[in-house]
C-alpha cells in the first residue's frame, strides 16, 4: 500500500498523517494558518483531510527535506499543477540501478594454462612474454577476481607502455 495509492486517493485522518509523516496536529494547524493546506473537515471526532491535502502535506514534506522554509513553501507550491505537486508528492520508484560492470576473467584477459605442482593444480596466466602469474585451481572467487583484474590491465599492455 503506497501512499499514492491509498491516502492520496481516499484521504487520511490526521492520526494516519501523523503516522505516515510524522506531522502532529499542531504542526498541520500551522500549515493550515500559513496557507499551505486548506482548513479540514471535522467529522466526529475524526479530523479528516482530502486527497489533495493529503498530496499539499507530503509535497511539504519533500520540500521540507530540500531545505525550503514555511514561508517560502506557500509560494513553491502555487506554482505546481496537480500533477506537478503530485510528482513532487510521491516520486516515482528509482530505476533499477545499472547492472555493475562484468568482472574481468582470467581465460578473457590472457592465455591460461594449468600445471600440476608437488600435488596441487595451479592455471598459469601469461601476461607478457617472461612474465606469469600463477593461481590455485581452487581458489575462491574473490582470488579469481583480482587475478581477472590483474590479468586484463596487465596482459593487454605493450612492453615498454
Amino acid at each position: 500500500m503506497s501512499p499514492a495509492n491509498d491516502a492520496s486517493e481516499r484521504g487520511a485522518t490526521s492520526a494516519e498523517i501523523h503516522a505516515r509523516y510524522g506531522t502532529g496536529p499542531r504542526t498541520l494547524s500551522k500549515y493550515a494558518d500559513l496557507g499551505l493546506i486548506a482548513r479540514p473537515k471535522l467529522r466526529g471526532r475524526h479530523t479528516t483531510y482530502p486527497p489533495e491535502q493529503v498530496t499539499r502535506i507530503a509535497a511539504i514534506q519533500v520540500l521540507k527535506a530540500q531545505g525550503y522554509l514555511l514561508s517560502e513553501m506557500r509560494h513553491a507550491l502555487s506554482k505546481l499543477s496537480a500533477a506537478e505537486l503530485r510528482a513532487l508528492a510521491y516520486p516515482a520508484a528509482p530505476a533499477a540501478p545499472p547492472a555493475p560492470p562484468a568482472q574481468p576473467t582470467m581465460q578473457a584477459a590472457a592465455a591460461t594454462t594449468t600445471m600440476e605442482i608437488a600435488g596441487h593444480v595451479w592455471r598459469r596466466v601469461t601476461l607478457l612474454p617472461g612474465l606469469e602469474l600463477s593461481v590455485a585451481a581452487d581458489a575462491t572467487a574473490f582470488v579469481l577476481r583480482i587475478a581477472g583484474e590483474i590479468a586484463t590491465r596487465y596482459a593487454t599492455r605493450e612492453p615498454g607502455a
